[in-house]
């Protein structure tokens, strides 16, 4: 892997650039933003949802790249390329300031993921990955770590597991986004998302391919297509930083750990 992110010039920097540009809009318009918590007329949303999808959307639009966003749904653009956005990832932890809340865009192509950034909105953390390039935080590279067994792992979760899940620790924080970028950082050992059908693309896409370019093995729990940009697909993400340990993460949940997620397979809703 580089010692740092690419910085030549080329189409591939200008989309990184133009990710980085959109999350920071979205970390400018919240600070700026008194009543986060304010329902929208839609169930479920918030006004914080609400204005970070905008700042968001000004700048992707601007640079004519098609988006899908939890928010607003599907916007047209030129090309192929279709940014998956989630503009506030952890909207529960948001508005009670509980720091754990994420900005998620992932640029996606005909072969899948393709470009990911993640900021974190409490600490100002960068995570960003470029397929078959690295993943880097502010820069620096990222690496799993080398757990292979369940019984020493740290676990980062979402649901509630049917029995006891055998790991050494476990935490649930409220970001899928940033759960897999702690998995790329070294910070956990694994992901495991108890719930079948809670996740949306939006949601995993840009701390996938964080994950999987600093080394960790990524699937879906019922073996469903992960990097699509269909807005109904429903995943449940497993994530470990070695194959030993996704064998026995994927055990304890009843999957089969041979399946990663169908690499290589045609992108759906391109």
């Amino acid at each position: 892997m580089p010692a740092s992110r690419p910085e030549s010039a080329s189409p591939q920097k200008d989309l990184q650039a133009t990710l980085r540009r959109a999350a920071y809009a979205v970390q400018d318009r919240i600070a700026t933003l008194l009543d986060w918590a304010r329902p929208t007329l839609r169930p479920g949303q918030l006004l914080i949802d609400v204005a970070a999808d905008d700042a968001a959307l000004a700048v992707l639009r601007a640079a004519e790249l098609a988006v899908v966003s939890e928010e607003s749904g599907r916007h047209p653009g030129r090309g192929e390329l279709v940014v998956v956005l989630d503009p506030i990832d952890g909207t529960a932890n948001a508005v009670r300031r509980f720091p754990h809340f994420a900005t998620s865009l992932c640029a996606v192509d005909r072969s899948g993921a393709l470009a990911a950034v993640v900021l974190d909105l409490s600490t100002g953390a960068l995570y960003e990955a470029v397929r078959e390039q690295g993943a880097w935080r502010d820069g620096a590279p990222l690496r799993v770590t080398g757990c292979e067994r369940l019984d020493t792992a740290f676990i980062e979760f979402s649901g509630l597991p049917e029995r006891p899940a055998g790991w050494a620790q476990g935490r649930a924080i409220g970001s899928m986004a940033l759960a897999l970028c702690d998995l790329a950082s070294g910070i956990c050992d694994g992901v495991i998302d108890f719930d079948r059908t809670a996740h949306a693309p939006w949601d995993y896409l840009g701390g996938m391919l964080v994950a999987k370019e600093a080394g960790a093995v990524v699937m879906d729990g019922r073996h469903r297509v992960l990097e699509t940009v269909d807005t109904d697909a429903r995943c449940q993400i497993l994530a470990a930083a070695t194959p030993a340990l996704m064998a026995a993460v994927a055990e304890r949940v009843g999957a089969d750990a041979h399946t990663t997620g169908y690499p290589g397979a045609p992108v759906v809703g391109l």
